[in-house]
């Protein structure tokens, strides 16, 4: 609240679209692949 009462604008910006919610979950498991919390099997 105290951020919105000092911002000078406002505005809706919406949801992602479906490119940028799989580029999102995308580099997320690449970052949790790189630092090998998850592991890589075939």
């Amino acid at each position: 609240i105290a951020f919105v009462d000092r911002a000078d604008i406002k505005a809706y910006v919406g949801p992602p679209t479906l490119q940028a919610r799989y580029e999102i979950l995308r580099s997320c498991v690449l970052e949790l692949l790189r630092t090998g919390i998850l592991l890589h099997t075939e």
